[in-house]
């Protein structure tokens, strides 16, 4: 019987045990064996990625309250969808936990640096990869600003066309600080999960280093900032097919 492979990030998303008793019923009915790879990230390092994805209008922007920073505030709701151990135990009940396989989403522990590749070598599957570009990061005034557009409910083709008039920058990151507070909340989770599944030879799964992170949060504007955002701005007000549309 040949393989079948099913990715879907929205699986990630399933919370409610009935769902997954719905999905596994599923699978037995087609498959004799199922095995499910999960590619975690230190949470802090996750919440910032998709908040640079909230920025383009993505449903996390709803799930993380719509907070137009480098990254939220914690708040108690995220563990839904952050705390991996609670969120594979759920799998490995079901499933079982030789079914579940946890895989670290980091370059330098990714097989080639590729999760494709990862997972090719992980599963044992004998397939070439295509790779494909990865999402493109936004600077930091592209995102902040996006987040201020989508809150005043501008155009997608509006907020496309103030984009292209604002020049990359450093991508937008918070403070040291603020990460580790953050991380805080869900770093005994993670040993519990390591525990549990034996994910790494590190208690916490995750390196505790926050060296990346700025000593002060990058969501603060400053004069440069605002100025590349106000210099986007007029460029689109002087174009004229922006001119004539309904937000003019």
């Amino acid at each position: 019987m040949s393989n079948v492979i099913f990715s879907a990030e929205t699986l990630a998303w399933i919370s409610d045990v009935r769902q997954l008793k719905t999905l596994r019923k599923e699978l037995r009915r087609r498959f004799n064996k199922v095995e499910i790879y999960f590619y975690i990230r230190r949470q802090d390092l996750l919440v910032v990625s998709h908040n640079q994805e909230a920025s383009k209008g993505r449903p996390s922007r709803v799930f993380y309250g719509n907070q137009s920073v480098a990254l939220p505030k914690y708040m108690a709701e995220f563990d839904e969808y952050l705390d991996y151990h609670s969120k594979l135990s759920m799998w490995g009940d079901l499933f079982g936990d030789e079914s579940i396989k946890v895989r670290i989403f980091e370059e330098k522990k990714l097989v080639d640096g590729n999760v494709v590749a990862d997972f090719l070598y992980a599963s044992g599957l004998d397939l070439t990869p295509r790779l494909l570009q990865s999402n493109q990061s936004l600077g930091r005034e592209k995102v902040l600003l996006s987040h201020y557009m989508l809150d005043a409910g501008v155009p997608v083709e509006v907020r496309k066309k103030v984009l292209e008039f604002i020049e990359d920058s450093e991508r937008l990151k918070p403070s040291k600080q603020e990460a580790q507070e953050f991380y805080a909340h869900y770093r005994s989770s993670n040993i519990a999960l390591n525990n549990r599944f034996n994910v790494s030879e590190k208690e916490s799964i995750f390196s505790d280093n926050f060296d990346s992170y700025p000593e002060v949060s990058g969501d603060l504007w400053d004069a440069n900032s605002v100025g590349r955002a106000v210099y986007g701005l007029i460029n689109v007000l002087l174009d004229q097919d922006i001119i004539d549309s309904p937000l003019a």
